[in-house]
């Protein structure tokens, strides 16, 4: 069984973003976000074990037009720079991005980015695609949106530690991994300006999750359910709409053909991870990482 792991690439350059943000080169450029990227993924291969053959990199080619159809304010609460020191440092956060792929095709490691699509669907459906196979997959991310993808094949590392199924279930507590959809529709998603149903919040969720199919239907109350939890499943309930959007949200795709993208960015994916386009190339990683000044890596090749 061979191991995989599918990088969650926006998370990460978010995560050290902030983490990093001091960091500048001799000539004043801004190099946290290439230092972070590059030092954490050769971190999470080296501590997972994975051979570079399996890494694949997926970064946010922008918001789905499919969601944005659904719900024209998804992702609209995002900050946006108020001066011209914040559209600085956002202008060169993004030239970084577009660095670090640069350097990691360098060092052999698969990078895909197409425009209109969304890292975590093409997480989702190659997460399946090799679990179908029988192999194992690593998700890199400290997303809990993918948390959904979790099964006995299917991991999460978030940088510290490795999140299999009796991790996650305590994390959200639930009973089974397929409600964590339900539970996120229900208590909304505020990064992605996605409300939930009022007066449901997460320990609710987690009380009438389980009862699904009885928040989607209009059925009676069975007589084993307790008139408190019956309470807010019709709560719930008088939200409908608002639950079946956000499912359309947030629901991840197992497939491309259970998607909303087209063939034609399916195409794309599906050449970008068959390496398509990738360099290897030692020599050009080593002036990558002289230019960007990334000593650390420098100093610790052997783990590339």
């Amino acid at each position: 069984m061979a191991r995989y792991l599918l990088v969650d690439a926006n998370h990460l350059a978010s995560r050290v973003r902030h983490a990093n943000a001091t960091l500048r080169t001799s000539d004043d450029r801004r190099s946290g976000v290439v230092h972070g990227v590059l030092r954490g993924l050769s971190w999470a291969r080296n501590h997972l074990k994975v051979d570079y053959s399996r890494i694949i990199c997926f970064w946010d080619g922008g918001r789905a037009a499919s969601r944005l159809q659904i719900f024209p304010d998804y992702k609209s609460g995002r900050k946006q720079p108020t001066n011209d020191e914040e559209l600085q440092e956002r202008k060169e956060y993004y030239s970084q991005i577009d660095a670090a792929i640069f350097g990691l095709l360098y060092a052999g490691i698969r990078e895909v980015k197409v425009a209109g699509t969304e890292a975590d669907d093409l997480l989702a459906i190659y997460a399946k695609f090799y679990e179908n196979q029988g192999d194992e997959v690593v998700i890199y991310s400290g997303d809990k949106d993918l948390h959904q993808l979790v099964s006995p094949s299917v991991s999460v590392f978030n940088g510290d530690r490795l999140l299999r199924v009796p991790e996650v279930l305590a994390a959200w507590g639930l009973p089974f991994i397929h409600l964590i959809p339900i539970c996120k529709a229900l208590i909304g998603d505020d990064s992605d300006a996605i409300p939930g149903v009022s007066q449901i919040g997460p320990k609710r969720a987690q009380l009438i999750a389980p009862y699904q199919h009885l928040v989607l239907s209009s059925s009676e109350r069975p007589k084993e359910i307790p008139e408190s939890t019956w309470k807010w499943i019709e709560i719930a309930r008088s939200s409908q709409d608002v639950i079946l959007r956000n499912l359309q949200l947030m629901l991840l795709p197992s497939s491309f053909e259970k998607s909303y993208y087209t063939h034609e960015q399916a195409i794309q994916v599906v050449s970008q991870v068959s390496g398509d386009g990738m360099v290897l190339s030692m020599r050009r990683f080593i002036e990558f990482c002289r230019s960007w000044e990334l000593v650390s890596v420098l100093e610790n090749l052997h783990h590339w």
